[in-house]
């Protein structure tokens, strides 16, 4: 008799095992659709954006360079070896602008 109870907890101890397992393949299966929905859920939202931004036409801004000519500036160096060379471009946004000429 003492051997019988031994064997009921063994096959209830495996019975618990296994439903363990079960559970746990469950809830395994459940995580990776639920990781896969979300991931086509982005990806659907983002191609959304990306094709309106394709929809939008821009016109592409007309702005004129002004360069100037190159300024050449001693640096108080009595052999007159150092010097700073500078060369400016200006962009303007129009034609527009607010300077005399000379």
């Amino acid at each position: 008799m003492a051997e019988e109870p031994k064997e009921e907890t063994q096959e209830q101890i495996s019975k618990t095992k296994k439903r363990g397992k079960k559970k746990f393949l469950l809830f395994l299966i459940i995580g990776v659709i639920i990781i896969a929905l979300a991931g086509g859920v982005v990806a659907f939202l983002t191609s959304k954006e990306k094709s309106k931004e394709k929809n939008k036409v821009t016109h592409p801004k007309k702005t004129i360079i002004y360069s100037m000519e190159p300024v050449v500036v001693n640096l108080f160096d009595p052999t007159g070896k150092r010097y700073l060379q500078v060369s400016l471009a200006l962009e303007l946004g129009s034609k527009k602008s607010n300077h005399s000429t000379c």
